[in-house]
């Protein structure tokens, strides 16, 4: 048993958040945006090496099932270790934005057309050809 990624995760999920299964704030989803802060608060103390790790990735604004997937952690480990941080003054949170109802005079502008690729009346004739094999292979398997 090496320490190697290929030989699989050594720490347990659990261990990461202290045997927490539920996030201490709600103010997390899979789209809430992440950055860390900058600078660093000097009064909040020394992070675990797993929030560090979560702190280089967030030196952008990352989205939280990002950061989820990079970690290779559970979306829910990762959002209690968020809330960790985010208590600390460590990042910064932005949810999502909210979506508006498009104007629909706007769409109709920008939508096509629909097209066929057939005249209807070919697509009519084409589905009941289909409708008579059908009926006929049901007649022969009686």
């Amino acid at each position: 048993m090496g320490g190697s990624d290929s030989a699989g995760r050594l720490v347990r999920p659990f261990t990461l958040t202290g045997g927490r299964t539920r996030p201490s704030r709600a103010d997390f989803t899979l789209i809430t945006t992440v950055t860390a802060a900058d600078p660093q608060p000097e009064t909040a103390a020394r992070p675990q090496p797993e929030h560090t790790r979560i702190l280089r990735l967030c030196a952008r604004p990352m989205a939280v099932a990002e950061l989820a997937a990079r970690l290779d952690l559970p979306v829910s480990v990762v959002v209690i270790m968020l809330c960790d941080l985010l208590e600390a003054g460590r990042i910064t949170v932005r949810p999502p934005r909210s979506v508006t109802t498009p104007d629909p005079d706007l769409l109709q502008k920008v939508t096509p057309e629909p097209t066929t690729s057939c005249p209807p009346e070919t697509a009519t004739a084409s589905a009941a050809a289909r409708a008579r094999r059908t009926r006929a292979g049901a007649v022969r398997d009686r």
